[in-house]
């Protein structure tokens, strides 16, 4: 469990690392390429804000359901493992339906 947690964990720092980038950049245009228009740079800052808090509400949202997952996983070790074989025996037939030749 911890690897998937891990993972979690990395792709929370990944989003974490491009709404900094998107952050940047829009200060960056600001600053070089609109100091003469206030109203468009309001705009674009009003809108590097609210990307900025939507970005925001995905992590929390994320987080949220990877800890129901986690405690779901937790409490039913039987029901996941049956899931995961279930999950990969359709994926496997489908992957080998798909590459056959009697399609």
């Amino acid at each position: 469990m911890k690897d998937a947690t891990t993972r979690s964990d990395d792709s929370m720092q990944g989003l974490r690392d491009d709404i900094e980038a998107i952050r940047k950049d829009i200060g960056s245009l600001i600053k070089k390429g609109l100091k003469g228009h206030d109203g468009l740079r309001k705009s674009i800052g009003d809108a590097g804000h609210r990307l900025s808090d939507l970005a925001d509400e995905a992590r929390d949202r994320a987080e949220h359901v990877h800890r129901r997952v986690t405690d779901t996983a937790s409490e039913r070790p039987l029901t996941t493992i049956a899931i995961a074989v279930a999950a990969g025996l359709i994926g496997g037939k489908l992957i080998a339906w798909m590459t056959s030749d009697k399609r």
